[in-house]
């Protein structure tokens, strides 16, 4: 998070519930089975517990929840009988000081301790989202692994997409994660995910292998380029369609929305995003970190 925070969107400039219901419906006509839920962070805004429970009526539909797990303890029963199973945790350091200069918050206890209620709440899966910087948190790679496996959840390892020109220097690749973590603890075994759609690499450690929990993963756009096998679209809260987060292409779709479009006229706008999608990312090309302007706390995980 930037210092200086970042700047907030009035309700006139964010898509309403009702508007976010309705692209929902007609992206699920269109096949789109999976919801994901994430900002910033989605749990402060208000009536997001009514948006959920409206949302998981439509029982085909997979809703994931994306947080900073700060607010999950006040909210496990509510989320749960909004119809939320699975959790994705956005957590990028285990010390204390090193949490707080991140997210400028010193609240990582409140978020561990959210962690072991929500488990005890009995949801499943969970899944730690860590980006790693090098020269920042690389050092707790394999602190995060065995924390992963003592709560039997799942880690992702991100590699850390730089949005300004001047930061490839904290990069560090996906493959030395994964040799570090084969160092320390063995041999990582791929897992088949049977021609799923991912932008993860998914691995077990050898001596885990019979385990249902304890996958690792590793998220590399900057090595795989995996945007021929990325199935994603990111709905933004002011109504742009991006079929790619790595790029400035945007569809404007709340405007369509908002004058009462038909549901054919959004259902070609959708496939024309889908269509639009990118063979290949801009992370590796003339030497720019990417064609984004911005920051990631503003543009979600």
């Amino acid at each position: 998070m930037p210092a200086e925070g970042v700047k907030k969107l009035s309700h006139s400039q964010i898509l309403s519930y009702d508007e976010l219901l309705r692209f929902v419906r007609i992206a699920y006509c269109l096949g789109i089975k999976k919801v994901r839920i994430t900002g910033g962070e989605p749990l402060v805004r208000k009536g997001i517990f009514s948006f959920i429970k409206d949302l998981s009526k439509n029982k085909e539909l997979e809703i994931v929840l994306t947080t900073n797990a700060i607010l999950l303890d006040s909210h496990l029963d509510t989320l749960a009988e909004a119809g939320i199973k699975r959790l994705n945790i956005s957590l990028d350091s285990l010390r204390h000081d090193r949490y707080e200069k991140i997210t400028k918050f010193p609240v990582l206890h409140t978020v561990l301790e959210n962690i072991d209620n929500a488990l005890a709440k009995g949801f499943s899966p969970i899944k730690i989202n860590m980006v790693v910087i090098k020269g920042i948190n690389d050092d707790e790679v394999l602190n995060f692994v065995k924390f992963a496996f003592k709560k039997a959840i799942n880690i992702r390892f991100i590699e850390y997409m730089p949005v300004n020109r001047d930061e490839n220097f904290v990069h560090i690749s996906s493959l030395e994660i994964k040799q570090r973590i084969e160092n320390e603890l063995g041999k990582l075994i791929k897992v088949d995910l049977n021609n799923m759609n991912t932008v993860a690499e998914i691995f077990k450690l050898e001596s885990t292998s019979g385990s249902n929990f304890n996958t690792i993963g590793f998220i590399s756009p900057r090595r795989d380029n995996f945007c021929s096998s990325c199935n994603r679209l990111r709905l933004t809260a002011h109504g742009f369609l991006k079929p790619c987060l790595l790029s400035y292409s945007m569809i404007n779709i709340g405007e369509l929305l908002r004058i009462n479009a038909t549901d054919e006229e959004i259902s070609e706008t959708i496939i024309k995003a889908v269509r639009s999608k990118p063979p290949k990312n801009m992370l590796n090309e003339c030497n720019s970190a990417t064609s984004l302007d911005g920051n990631m706390s503003f543009i979600g995980g």
